[in-house]
Order: structure tokens, then sequence, then C-alpha cells
């Protein structure tokens, strides 16, 4: 046994745990999810923590599954948030029916299905902010947003995410 999967992972009050062989399943009232863990895996729930015991066969892949499981236990309680900010002179954002349109500068607008699982709002005209329990699809579709214009480096226009830190590069100069 790993120092890793020694580790006990803590889970919120406000989370319910419920171990069956190999599959853990978590819920609260909103939401509802299950990971399954690798054959002859065991899981033990004490108290506010579940220990995972991984065999040593799997030990190359217990530190990402533990630190999976962690992220999810931790997103059912209180949600991952990511906020955009959108850079530019036209540059915005509106949410209509079940889609999201953003205007970015190009001659059309670039319209988005909004997944189920993700909270998408629009703050103003030019902020986002995507909220959900799942901390890889919150920033899945963060990026995916970001992807259509990302920060460009000599002015700084793009769809920035806040705490992002945008590499700047010096103009180029006119020789004399």
């Amino acid at each position: 046994m790993t120092n890793i999967s020694k580790e006990k992972i803590y889970i919120p009050s406000s989370v319910h745990v419920k171990c069956q062989g190999w599959r853990l399943d978590a819920f609260t009232e909103l939401h509802k999810i299950s990971i399954s863990f690798p054959v002859h895996t065991r899981l033990i729930h004490q108290d506010n923590y579940l220990q995972v015991i991984i065999p040593k066969i799997y030990s190359c892949i217990s530190g990402c599954l533990l630190r999976k499981t962690k992220t999810l236990l931790h997103g059912l309680a209180l949600h991952y948030v990511t906020r955009l900010q959108f850079v530019g002179v036209g540059y915005r954002a509106r949410i209509e029916q079940n889609m999201i349109i953003l205007r970015l500068g190009y001659s059309h607008e670039i319209k988005l299905i909004l997944p189920k699982n993700l909270k998408i709002t629009v703050i103003k005209y030019n902020h986002v902010r995507i909220a959900g329990y799942n901390f890889e699809e919150v920033r899945q579709f963060a990026f995916k947003l970001r992807s259509f214009r990302p920060p460009e480096p000599f002015k700084g226009k793009g769809i920035i995410c806040l705490g992002e830190e945008v590499r700047r590069k010096e103009e180029k100069k006119k020789k004399l």
C-alpha cells in the first residue's frame, strides 16, 4: 500500500456516501454521482472519512483516482466557479433559451448549447460565470469558450479567465 492510498478523504456533512463493492455512490439533495474503482479495491467509510485501499497492481493510478474522488466529493458540497471576462470592443455574451451566444468580432455570432449540469450566468455583458459540481466539466466548458478568442499578447484582447495572467509582448518599434 502506497502512502497516497493511506490518506483519508474527508466527506462534507451535506454529502451522503454509499459504498457497494468497488462502486462509490455520493449524493446530495440536488446531484448524484457514482465512481467505479478498479477490481479488488476496498472502500472503508468511517465517520466522515473515506479510505480507499487500492491493490499494488493499480498503484500507478491510485493518486489520480483519489484526487478525482476528492474533487467530486468537494464539488457536491461547494460548487466550483470559473469566471470569464471578455476584453475587447464589442465582445459580448448573452443567453437565449438553452444557448449562449457570443459576439467576438467575427462576421457571425457563435452559438453553443448549454450543458445541463452547469449553471451559466452572464453578468453585465462581458462577464460570464460558470458554476457546477464537477471541476473538470466546469473548466472544460470555460476553456471551450476561451478557445474561440484566446487572449492575444500585444493588446490583451480576447476571453480571459479571471485570475489568469496574460503575458504581454512589447510592440514592434519603427526603424528611423
